[in-house]
């Protein structure tokens, strides 16, 4: 059965391992709809050059359930090793190029891979330059920097913009809590109403004195790299 994008993304951590030199085990924990989903795994995002940014992006899945299923939300937990050494980062996910959109994806939209030409290589994850983790789901995504403590750091989130606000625009998650957005977003083109994703940095004290305040460093009507 093709796998699917979980509803969302809980919690993102990694260790190092005591080896030398250490490899890098990223866990996600995660929630899904339903009870009867299987197989949660974490993929990479495979790239032509490795990102900017130094984030790897995952896409978190699972193999929905295809018999009838209690509608009580459910925790799912998955791994990642990435290795140290190769260039070209040949970690230990059996995904590799060339799968189907349906199932881990071929291209930017879908579960993983992206598009190759002739005599590429792809760049799999290493931390010869990986920088921080990046974990999408359905409804959400959370980073988390090489080097920083979990909770610290940026959050991505899904919402609708709403009245709330008085001093900043105010936006409200599908799980009913607040947060109050920095930066002026009727120049963006967004309005009351719009549901959005937020993808910026936690202030823990602002002027908008509601709710928890993020400074927007990207905003959009659609998630980016993975998809339900």
């Amino acid at each position: 059965m093709s796998k699917r994008l979980i509803y969302r993304v809980d919690e993102v951590t990694f260790v190092l391992t005591r080896r030398q030199p250490p490899q890098i085990i990223v866990t996600a924990h995660g929630t899904v709809p339903t009870t009867g989903w299987r197989n949660p795994e974490l993929i990479p995002y495979i790239y032509l050059v490795p990102p900017t940014d130094g984030f790897q992006d995952f896409c978190f899945v699972a193999e929905p359930p295809a018999e009838i299923v209690a509608p009580t939300l459910t925790s799912v937990v998955a791994t990642y090793t990435i290795d140290p050494l190769s260039p070209q980062g040949v970690g230990t996910s059996p995904q590799g190029v060339g799968t189907s959109p349906q199932d881990v994806g071929a291209s930017p939209q879908g579960f993983g891979t992206s598009p190759l030409g002739v005599g590429t290589s792809p760049v799999r994850p290493s931390q010869l330059w990986v920088r921080g983790i990046r974990v999408h789901a359905s409804s959400n995504m959370k980073e988390i920097p090489i080097g920083q403590l979990p909770g610290e750091g940026r959050v991505f989130i899904k919402g609708t913009l709403t009245d709330e606000g008085g001093e900043c625009q105010a936006l409200r998650t599908e799980s009913d809590e607040l947060y109050t957005l920095a930066g002026d977003l009727q120049e963006k083109g967004f309005k009351v109403g719009d549901t959005v994703y937020v993808l910026g940095t936690i202030v823990p004290i602002s002027f908008c004195m509601q709710g928890t305040t993020i400074t927007i460093d990207w905003i959009g009507k659609q998630p980016s790299l993975c998809r339900a």
